[in-house]
């Protein structure tokens, strides 16, 4: 089981081995099948949890990245933030279970660590 760090992915952009411009299948091919998908004629997205990697319908290209679940302001908060299946897990970093963590705080707590924002 490989362990995908959000501390990397935040200095680097790089979800594992998967960016911006990965395929769809190189999503999968690394995370293992997904738990959800949805979408329009314009875009797509596969989802881990609540890990969401959008892409184009067309060619199928990563286009964003993103889990936005920095408030606790559900009662599945840890289930939010938390994911791990058979193929991979993350390791959060900063962020705690049924902590409420703000933008500003995660840009005070980068600069701290003197990583560009």
């Amino acid at each position: 089981m490989e362990t995908i760090e959000l501390k990397e992915f935040i200095k680097s952009g790089i979800f594992g081995t998967i960016s911006i411009h990965s395929t769809k299948d190189d999503v999968i091919k690394c995370l293992g099948k997904p738990s959800d998908s949805f979408g329009d004629e314009e875009t797509q997205t596969i989802k881990y949890g609540q890990y969401e990697f959008s892409y184009w319908t067309g060619s199928e290209t990563i286009l964003g990245i993103q889990n936005d679940h920095l408030q606790a302001d559900c009662i599945n908060h840890s289930e939010q933030i938390n994911f791990k299946n058979e193929t991979w897990t993350l390791d959060k970093w900063f962020l705690e279970e049924n902590r409420n963590t703000t933008l500003g705080q995660v840009a005070s707590f980068l600069k701290k660590r003197k990583y560009s924002i």
